[in-house]
């Protein structure tokens, strides 16, 4: 005898794959970049950016862009360099910035600190920072990304190869721990790997244990010769409380998991 069992059954089913679906479309759009600047008003915006840049290498029409160009051939020590500090702290999260036409003649030293590169960072010169950049020095030609941590005392450095002229820099502050992303326009976001040996063979953990907010900044220098230019689309900050923890991944997995499950039993059901 039919009891309406079956059906009752799948719309039980079907209406807890709604459930899934809609939290796990919760937690997949959660995720928010805003754009802390875009560069698309003419000049950089003081209300925004402190900049240190005596020599004005940094420079913003008003086209989208901001650009940087300088050009050290006269080989002077220090090397030029100009910064933009931002007005605003920022608390933990993923910080981000992309570039494009990154070109420099470069022809320094490496392990001198004379590469030219463009960064993103975080914290100050007067305190502990870190940074994330796309630099060149004579022996690395096509160039690299590179994750600089200052402890305090000492630069640690390590980096990847890499031969692009675009790309994007990255930064994920956990309120404690730092790590270092690059995006080469091809793969993705990669982890650039800090947990080992830094270019000088020390092991160090990045924990800046800043005492307050930091700033965020972007800098470029031309290293210790030579030209170099590059151009800034934007500047992003996505707040960690809008990043999925682990937890969420795994109650998102779970989700999917079990939804896909509810499907084969509802397709058997109705095949059998």
């Amino acid at each position: 005898m039919y009891c309406g069992f079956e059906h009752s059954s799948e719309k039980v089913l079907i209406g807890l794959l709604s459930v899934f679906v809609a939290v796990s479309l919760l937690f997949c759009t959660a995720a928010e970049a805003y754009i802390y600047d875009d560069f698309s008003s003419p000049g950089i915006d003081t209300g925004k950016w402190t900049t240190s840049d005596p020599l004005h290498l940094f420079s913003q029409p008003g086209d989208g862009q901001l650009y940087f160009n300088s050009d050290n051939t006269a080989k002077v020590s220090p090397a030029p360099s100009g910064t933009l500090v931002s007005t605003t702290s920022f608390t933990a999260g993923f910080f981000s910035m992309d570039f494009n036409h990154f070109v420099s003649s470069n022809v320094s030293p490496g392990g001198q600190g004379l590469g030219s590169f463009a960064a993103l960072g975080l914290g100050t010169k007067t305190t502990k920072y870190v940074r994330m950049l796309r630099g060149r020095v004579v022996s690395e030609a096509a160039g690299y990304f590179e994750a600089n941590y200052f402890d305090g005392a000492v630069l640690h450095v390590w980096y990847v190869f890499t031969d692009v002229t675009s790309g994007r820099l990255g930064l994920h502050y956990d309120g404690s721990t730092v790590s270092f992303f690059y995006n080469n326009g091809v793969d993705g976001w990669q982890r650039l790997d800090t947990t080992g040996p830094d270019t000088k063979d020390n092991i160090v953990a990045v924990t800046p244990g800043w005492s307050s907010p930091p700033p965020l900044f972007v800098s470029g220098t031309p290293g210790g010769s030579g030209g170099t230019i590059f151009a800034v689309d934007k500047v992003e900050y996505t707040p960690a409380s809008s990043i999925p923890t682990m937890t969420e991944w795994g109650i998102l997995v779970v989700m999917v998991l079990l939804g896909a499950s509810g499907i084969y039993l509802i397709r058997k059901r109705r095949i059998g």
